[in-house]
């Protein structure tokens, strides 16, 4: 029962996160939540015993964070404020939690993330085909933006590069992962989303920064290591080459991001750069509340997760929660480079995407950080000795 409840929760809220971004079904985004969560609170209530330790560390600090959060409302008293804190910290606590406890172990634990990512996700990207002609481009499918069609492929693209990376040895996995980053990439292009594009960089790229130094660190068998090394890094080389040489890809490639680059060369952060300019102006300690950015005449956003909390809940909330991101990245880092196991890979890389995704979009409740939070449950130490806890 509990690893039914696990998947059903994981599926249902990371659902929820990205049916948040689209036009027709943006109705669903909170009750699927609020199902994702109860089903969530279940397992912690009814089937958890402990919680890691490391773990607790960071819900408490979160429970910092949330209080900063509150004194924030207090200053700016606002129904719509209140909502938003109060949904911000109930999810990240309550993604916490269960990925604290010690019902699963860090390998079940990890395995459905990836399945429930790929339940949830794969029939959201073969409706998006369904409901808008491949042939209009740029492409957004069932997303009000083809920033957000992007965005999701993107964050997507996260979870199974680092699937590919810890199941790299299982041939039929390799295949199928290697398979799918060909496809996420293509869809990140033809949405035309640079921001995207940087994400699926930048995990990439960070996640294979560390691969090297892990095998640099683990001098025992450097040979076998260096060799399994050179593998990988060759799979995604001829992956990147081969996409490339058909010049379908490479033609919409041009088309789609360089084109884009070229027109807007004398603006590239289409206007970001006055929103995140006059809210820094403008920051207090515990913000100015929910309709700061109208009041200033800049919109309904700030295309940016961490102007939009400065702008609305102040510096303090804002560097709190900026300081949690990075602690939990650092400690997956030194869990990866330390431990023999690879699955903290999974937060480092989906950790790189939600942070780059951030600065180019506003990425609060949707797929990209909820994913980033509940993927902090492989760091855990517990669960090690056997399959689950009985």
């Amino acid at each position: 029962m509990k690893h039914f409840l696990l998947a059903i929760g994981l599926v249902t809220v990371f659902l929820s996160g990205s049916l948040y971004t689209t036009t027709s079904l943006k109705w669903t985004q909170l009750p699927l939540l609020i199902i994702g969560m109860t089903i969530i609170w279940l397992l912690i209530l009814f089937k958890s015993n402990s919680f890691d330790k490391t773990l607790v560390k960071i819900i408490s600090f979160t429970f910092v964070i949330s209080i900063t959060l509150y004194i924030s409302v207090f200053k700016n008293p606002s129904l719509g404020l209140f909502i938003s804190a109060f949904g911000l910290t109930a999810a990240v606590i309550t993604l916490l939690l269960v990925s604290a406890s010690t019902i699963f172990n860090n390998s079940q634990f990890y395995k459905y993330i990836i399945m429930g990512t790929m339940l949830s996700h794969v029939p959201i990207i073969i409706y998006s085909f369904i409901v808008q002609p491949f042939s209009i481009q740029p492409f957004k499918g069932i997303f009000y933006s083809s920033n957000g069609f992007g965005n999701m492929a993107a964050t997507f693209f996260s979870a199974i590069l680092s699937a590919f990376f810890i199941e790299y040895n299982k041939r039929k996995n390799r295949l199928l992962y290697l398979n799918l980053l060909i496809i996420l990439i293509f869809l990140v292009i033809i949405s035309g989303s640079r921001t995207s594009l940087f994400a699926i960089i930048g995990s990439t790229f960070t996640c294979i920064t560390l691969l090297t130094l892990k095998e640099i660190k683990n001098k025992k068998n450097i040979y076998r290591k260096v060799r399994g090394f050179i593998n990988k890094g060759f799979a995604l080389l001829v992956l990147f080459l081969v996409m490339f040489s058909i010049p379908y890809f490479r033609n919409t490639f041009n088309e789609r991001i360089i084109k884009k680059f070229t027109m807007k060369s004398d603006n590239q952060l289409d206007g970001r750069g006055e929103v995140w300019r006059a809210t820094i102006e403008n920051t207090t300690l515990f913000g100015n509340g929910r309709d700061h950015f109208e009041e200033l005449g800049l919109g309904h956003g700030a295309h940016n997760t961490f102007i939009s909390l400065l702008g609305q809940f102040g510096f303090v909330p804002t560097l709190l929660f900026i300081l949690l991101i990075i602690y939990i990245l650092i400690i997956a880092s030194k869990r990866f480079l330390k431990n023999s196991d690879s699955y903290s890979i999974l937060i480092i890389s989906t950790g790189t995407c939600f942070v780059l995704l951030s600065l180019g979009e506003g990425m609060l409740m949707k797929y990209t950080m909820l994913l980033f939070f509940v993927s902090v449950g492989v760091i855990s130490e517990n669960g090690k000795k056997s399959l689950f806890h009985n």
